[in-house]
């Protein structure tokens, strides 16, 4: 989550420096303005690109599901980002869109992260073989045997161990 934060908040931070630039001394102490380069409009639209996306997204949840307040946010905090000469004004579409962002890109790998490992040990699970019912062999001693047959269902079993004992704490069970 704080990796996402960071990565998240960034961007928009990246954009307002990039775009507002101020005169910046060179080596030898001397001021010089930066001109706009094509480079410098590249890198302001990538990052325009990527908080855009999350920002209406963001606002689509946010405003009652309307695609139209969704985008109509993200045009006037983008463009205030970038495009207002008011100072303060600027600084506060940046902070709102560090903020969405940050929360936005943090959740995204949070939950990406939790999503990966359901997938993976659905997947392990689906290989384990399936122990004979009606038989004479006890199902702890058939568990016992596929477990040494079979590393991903030791691993599992492992895991499903960790799990519990992690659940009682204080000798009472959570």
């Amino acid at each position: 989550m704080i990796s996402g934060c960071l990565l998240g908040g960034f961007v928009p931070v990246a954009v307002y420096l990039t775009a507002h630039s101020q005169p910046i001394m060179e080596a030898g102490g001397v001021f010089k303005a930066v001109t706009v380069t094509p480079f410098l409009v590249l890198l302001i639209l990538g990052g325009l690109v990527f908080s855009a996306t999350s920002v209406v997204r963001w606002g689509y949840q946010a405003f009652g599901h309307s695609w139209a307040k969704a985008i109509g946010f993200v045009v006037l905090v983008e463009g205030t980002l970038i495009l207002s000469p008011i100072q303060w004004l600027s600084i506060g579409a940046l902070i709102y869109l560090v903020l969405i962002n940050a929360v936005a890109t943090g959740t995204t790998l949070a939950l990406d992260k939790r999503r990966h490992f359901q997938e993976k040990y659905a997947t392990a699970r689906a290989f384990i073989p399936k122990p004979v019912t009606g038989s004479s062999v006890s199902s702890a001693l058939q568990t016992t045997l596929l477990e040494q047959t079979n590393p991903v269902l030791a691993l599992l079993s492992s895991k499903r161990g960790a799990e519990k004992s992690k659940l009682v704490t204080k000798g009472r069970k959570i």
